[in-house]
């Protein structure tokens, strides 16, 4: 085992003996004292959202490198590799930065006491990494809400909320508005915000208003309901000309030429398996980390625009705290002919199999594919759906934590952490959540 496997092992562990989601600062806060506050050295556009705030954390971050800044990257949760977590002008975090890294943030932890999570330490290892690379700035992507999220000990020059939906509503409360209020906690005094068109205005002005950071909307248009890339791109575009008027006013270094054909490509692009279309022996296959309604009713409203005359041959998996049975209603309404494999992916918050159909309870109509063995289930699943694909789109949805076995099974070649790595880093966040539900 190399000394990255071996401090990943114990990172990853972490939340076997702690809790997954801890809300709240102080940790973050002591361990960015204690290392002398490296997000201070460089510029902060800081991203919350439900949806989308992925892949505008990564439009905008391949804008800000294509307008020649260096420039960080910080996103959750990752495919195959922990390294995609942390990424410079889109190199991932070296395996030899993370093993110099990490051993002296253990210590800090264990000297002073800082009980911290598995997400509050690999976001100072980010910073950390940052500033020794010495970037000109960083896109900082919150883990989960905003208000009490481990990202929030930033000071940053633009903050921006994507959307606001129902999701992880047993941490961040049970309606639009209080999960709008944990995301608005982001906003800091005199520091602009972008917010994009599915939050809710009222709520966002009003904490606006309440800390003194000026708002901009971006408006809603009709290509929005039919491709959330659409959406995204519009976020990023408004969020790189608010760079331009503090630009303008001398507030940041940063500035984007929005005229250039280079940014305007990078400003359209997605992240891997947001609606990446790949082509395999013959059959179309779409990769979409869907995992929450309002994302599945936007992946629906796009494979039909895209494919209006082709049937669907979904292949599911999901962690087990989503709502499933909502998720396959769904699929039930569709007018194009719809099949359904359901996989199980060897990821310890996939559910099982059993869980699944629980869920679905009286749905009918649908192919339960059966998994070969718990390593190889979404890979038979996905090819077991293209054999039998003949003109249908194979989409491959569900969960960010099938894909990487997808993406295997349909030939990418990319860093993989290895399969215990993943086994630890799963059972760490399920031990933790079941532990933190009781």
């Amino acid at each position: 085992m190399t000394a990255y496997d071996a401090l990943l092992k114990r990172l990853l562990g972490v939340n076997q003996f702690s809790p997954a989601v801890k809300m709240g600062l102080r940790n973050s806060l002591a361990l960015h004292d204690a290392l002398g506050h490296p997000a201070k050295r460089f510029d902060t556009i800081h991203v919350a959202g439900t949806n989308g705030k992925g892949s505008v954390s990564w439009k905008l971050a391949k804008a800000l490198e294509a307008s020649g800044y260096k420039t960080g990257l910080f996103v959750s949760p990752h495919v195959a590799c922990f390294r995609e977590r942390i990424q410079v002008n889109s190199t991932l975090i070296p395996e030899a930065a993370v093993a110099s890294l990490l051993p002296p943030l253990f210590a800090l932890t264990e000297d002073r006491g800082i009980p911290a999570t598995f997400f509050e330490l690999t976001t100072m290892l980010a910073l950390q990494h940052f500033a020794a690379e010495d970037v000109d700035c960083v896109v900082l992507e919150t883990g989960l809400g905003g208000r009490l999220d481990s990202t929030n000990i930033v000071t940053p020059v633009l903050s921006v909320i994507t959307s606001i939906g129902l999701d992880h509503t047993r941490i961040l409360g049970s309606t639009i508005e209080e999960i709008a209020g944990e995301k608005a906690g982001i906003m800091k005094p005199s520091v602009p915000v972008v917010i994009g068109p599915q939050t809710p205005t009222k709520v966002m002005q009003q904490h606006a208003i309440a800390v003194g950071s000026p708002l901009v909307s971006v408006p809603a248009r009709p290509a929005h309901a039919t491709d959330y890339n659409a959406e995204n791109s519009d976020v990023a575009f408004e969020a790189a000309m608010a760079l331009n008027r503090l630009h303008g006013q001398h507030k940041t270094k940063l500035t984007i030429d929005t005229t250039s054909s280079l940014v305007q490509k990078m400003l359209q692009s997605r992240p891997p398996c947001r609606f990446e279309v790949v082509a395999h022996k013959g059959a179309t296959v779409v990769l979409d980390v869907a995992h929450n309604m309002p994302a599945f009713k936007c992946l629906v409203r796009l494979l039909q625009m895209k494919f209006p005359e082709r049937s669907l041959r979904f292949v599911c998996g999901f962690s087990a705290d989503k709502d499933m049975a909502h998720v396959v209603h769904l699929l039930t309404t569709l007018t194009s002919p719809t099949k359904v494999h359901f996989v199980q992916g060897y990821h310890p918050r996939c559910a099982t199999m059993t869980e699944i159909q629980a869920a679905v309870g009286a749905t009918t109509g649908f192919h339960f594919h059966d998994a070969v063995d718990a390593a190889s289930s979404v890979a038979a699943g996905v090819t077991a759906a293209i054999d039998v694909a003949a003109d249908d789109v194979v989409v491959v949805c569900g969960s960010v934590f099938i894909m990487a076995e997808a993406r295997a099974a349909l030939g990418f070649d990319e860093p993989q952490d290895s399969d215990e790595l993943k086994r630890i880093a799963g059972a760490g966040v399920k031990t933790a959540l079941e532990r933190n539900a009781k």
